[in-house]
């Protein structure tokens, strides 16, 4: 993803506002890094979503690789979510059973 001359980034701020994290994207793929979340407990699971205009569409959920979280996916699956500016890419940790609902423990502003 870095590689293309293109790509761009968000940092991904914690609730104390310090970057905990990155999403970036390519003209092809996304993808989503955080060394700043524990693993979560086996009932719950982080939720990645975009919100915009106060309704959230779901990303995917980060899965663990020894301390670093990640996510990652094609921009040809997500062709109809806008990553363009207005929205907010978020993580939140979640029931596994339960779509995203609960507070950004991750969020970045989309754009600008």
């Amino acid at each position: 993803v870095l590689r293309d001359p293109d790509h761009r980034v968000v940092d991904l701020r914690g609730a104390d506002g310090t970057v905990r994290g990155t999403l970036s994207w390519s003209s092809h793929d996304l993808v989503v890094l955080t060394t700043a979340l524990e693993p979560p407990p086996p009932d719950r699971v982080y939720r990645c979503w975009i919100e915009r205009d106060g309704v959230r569409s779901p990303v995917g959920r980060l899965r663990f690789a020894g301390e670093t979280a990640f996510w990652n996916g094609s921009l040809d699956d997500w062709a109809t979510i806008s990553l363009d500016a207005g929205g907010t890419f978020g993580v939140s940790l979640e029931p596994v059973t339960a779509p995203a609902g609960n507070p950004a423990v991750l969020a970045g502003t989309l754009g600008g």
